[in-house]
């Protein structure tokens, strides 16, 4: 039991990777994946970790104890005390190897911890400044601390407002509690001690007149870098198109930000682009497709990406008014949806934005 936790810490702790083809995509399991929330299968994977190592201590102690292995559970707390001097330091380590393997195992891509966690054992372990492998797209909190508003010193933030509360600023745009104990928030300068809905309401006086969609029908996990990008580029909304559900993880706090519109199909989306006057302009190397380097843009526009792997739907061809692709020149046939989506974003700028406005 000793060497087995200590294969699970190795394992937890240096996480392999392989690589996921297209029949692991269409497989049952992928597709239970797909129909699971990280939330779920993250407990899951929890659950069916203890009862298997529950499992196999009993098929281990059977045989010391000469007795079944269902009483044998029943039984086996007594064992370490009848023979003291070699069973007590085996339990002692199989338990202190279990708990370092389980801390691996969270920290596999952890999230930066908030400052009261950042301990030199838990830094060595991994754990901080990885994500978290739960809660991509479960429920999150209005007003909890975001990806990049946790405190990670020496990176981001300022400290209190210098010099007390007898020279705070008077504008209502300012949080009291961040002019007390200082803003750590992945924001720009200029928007530094603001509240939440100032900071978005000016953003939203700032915006451009494009929009960015994304369809949803398998649940993309690129959603979260389009949503941050369009921050980024100032975008006017985010459409999300099909399934609700998204992963917020990745957007890093800036959807609260944005208006994030969601639409259960692409006529839905297609009504509200045709309501505020917005050409669809459909981004996928599929042929016919204009040239995206060549191709004008128009100013008001919406653009709309398709899920990693299949791209655009039939449904999002026929609503677009224009389809544009991006130039390649590798060996593969598509680039990220995400990557895709900053590249059209940065395209507009480049033939729109007043450069003169940027931070």
């Amino acid at each position: 039991m000793f060497w087995l936790g200590s294969v699970e810490l190795v394992s937890g702790a240096f996480p392999r990777e392989r690589a996921v083809g297209p029949a692991h995509h269409g497989s049952w399991a992928h597709r239970l994946r797909r129909e699971l929330s990280d939330r779920t299968r993250f407990r899951s994977a929890n659950v069916i970790e203890i009862a298997a190592l529950v499992v196999l201590f009993d098929l281990v102690a059977g045989p010391v104890l000469q007795i079944s292995p269902v009483i044998a559970i029943f039984q086996a707390p007594a064992l370490p005390f009848r023979k003291t001097y070699i069973a007590q330091p085996v339990l002692a380590s199989f338990l202190v190897a279990l708990q370092c393997a389980r801390f691996g195992f969270l920290a596999v891509g952890g999230h930066p911890l908030p400052r009261r966690h950042h301990h030199p054992f838990l830094r060595r372990l991994g754990q901080e400044g990885r994500r978290s492998r739960c809660g991509h797209d479960g429920p999150v909190e209005e007003n909890a601390p975001g990806a990049t508003e946790w405190t990670v010193p020496g990176q981001v933030g300022v400290g209190p407002w210098p010099g007390g509360r007898g020279v705070w600023p008077a504008a209502d745009r300012y949080d009291p509690d961040l002019l007390e104990h200082g803003d750590t928030r992945n924001v720009v300068s200029p928007y530094r001690y603001w509240r939440r809905d100032a900071v978005a309401a000016d953003l939203a006086a700032r915006a451009h007149p494009f929009h960015v969609a994304i369809e949803n029908f398998g649940h993309d996990h690129n959603i979260g870098t389009v949503v941050r990008t369009a921050n980024a580029f100032a975008a006017a909304g985010v459409h999300i198109v099909g399934r609700r559900r998204w992963n917020r993880r990745g957007a890093m706090v800036t959807d609260r930000y944005l208006d994030v519109h969601h639409h259960a199909d692409t006529a839905g989306l297609a009504a509200f682009a045709a309501r505020h006057d917005l050409a669809v302009v459909a981004v996928d190397n599929t042929p016919g497709a204009q040239r995206l380097e060549t191709a004008e843009l128009p100013r008001r526009c919406v653009l709309l990406f398709g899920e990693e792997g299949p791209g655009i739907t039939e449904q999002a061809r026929e609503v677009a008014a224009l389809t544009v692709s991006i130039a390649q020149f590798g060996s593969t046939r598509s680039i990220n949806a995400g990557v895709a989506a900053g590249i059209a974003m940065h395209a507009w700028i480049r033939r729109h934005a007043d450069l003169a406005a940027a931070w």
